[in-house]
């Protein structure tokens, strides 16, 4: 259900949120700007300028920093989150395509896809501080989990034909070139326990795509298997047990079951699907308050529960000062998950 609509500028293109949810910023292609948004009131408390069509924005693991890549003007607008404020224009390669930060926050990799090269920043410093050159049409950054690798999909059709390039983070050096067939490879997701990537082939706009699967330890395709229509986003769950792939040209998501390497399911979606987002899993968390916090020996303690399954129970386990134990009590809880309990010390 869609509870508001927040108009932001023209031609809004991503978004990232901080990780205390208090703030999103979005980039607005058509209007060089960044909007944010209070997330508290779901309204924009303010736009700042950058450069000329912002569109890949990353947000540092922190969330002190963003950075926004303009693809036009071959830059990186710095947006300091405390203040709302751009503090630096970094330029970059040719077109710049995506950009990713490190787990640990040191350095963010910028994919530049008209120029065949990946630019290297300093986060520390808001600095270029290397320009590695990679195949034809880098289109995606891709960080593995344990911060060790960089995977840069080349995605214009040369005699190579589809190819990952992969950048060593300790050195920033190319390790290797993993070739994987088909005319190109557009984006790459890496499973949360780093063991794979998958990497997907767009194909023509009238031919099937399809997901090459990237052994994480040998760095070689272990297996290959068909999707919809130009597969344009890959999401895995957060257990890693599933996949999930927007098919832009067949108005699809599949399904993937990551255990066996193959697509389960279709599900017929809106026109164009160009993005997939994760929503943890919501529930109440089970909280116990105890009155009065403390009391002499014969006192007697309201303890009062919510957040757990309705209409089933708990096990008290109460410690005295002395280390022994009162007698374990079951306690029902009600429809709501909620319980009031009283105990003599």
């Amino acid at each position: 259900t869609v509870i508001r609509t927040i108009t932001v500028g023209s031609g809004p293109c991503n978004i990232v949120v901080t990780p205390n949810g208090a703030r999103a910023y979005v980039t607005n292609s058509n209007a060089n700007s960044v909007s944010v948004i209070d997330t508290a009131n779901d309204t924009v408390v303010k736009t700042l300028p950058v450069g000329t069509q912002p569109c890949p924005i990353a947000m540092s693991p922190t969330g002190a920093k963003v950075l926004v890549a303009n693809r036009i003007s071959n830059s990186l607008s710095v947006i300091d989150t405390a203040s709302d404020t751009v503090t630096k224009a970094i330029s970059v390669g040719s077109s710049p395509y995506a950009v990713a930060f490190t787990p640990n926050g040191s350095k963010a990799y910028v994919a530049n896809i008209s120029s065949d090269s990946v630019s290297v920043i300093d986060a520390s410093r808001d600095a270029e501080i290397q320009r590695i050159s990679v195949r034809a049409g880098p289109s995606d950054i891709a960080i593995k989990p344990d911060g060790s690798k960089v995977y840069v999909p080349n995605s214009r059709f040369s005699l190579t034909l589809g190819s990952v390039t992969v950048i060593d983070v300790a050195t920033d050096a190319v390790s290797k070139t993993i070739s994987i067939g088909g005319f190109d490879a557009s984006v790459v997701a890496w499973a949360p326990s780093g063991a794979k990537a998958y990497v997907a082939h767009t194909g023509s706009p009238y031919a099937l795509g399809d997901i090459s699967v990237i052994d994480g330890a040998s760095e070689t395709v272990s297996k290959s298997f068909a999707v919809g229509n130009r597969p344009i986003t890959i999401a895995f769950t957060p257990d890693g047990g599933k996949a999930y792939v927007a098919n832009t040209n067949s108005a699809s998501v599949s399904v993937v079951d990551t255990g066996t390497d193959s697509v389960t399911k279709t599900i017929k979606v809106g026109n164009e699907p160009a993005d997939i987002a994760m929503v943890p899993a919501k529930g109440p968390i089970p909280e116990v308050d105890v009155t009065p916090s403390s009391g002499a020996a014969g006192t007697q303690f309201s303890y009062q529960g919510s957040g757990f399954t309705g209409n089933s129970g708990v096990t008290s386990h109460l410690r005295k000062p002395n280390g022994t134990e009162f007698p374990t009590l079951q306690i029902p809880t009600n429809a709501g998950g909620q319980f009031t309990s009283m105990i003599n010390s």
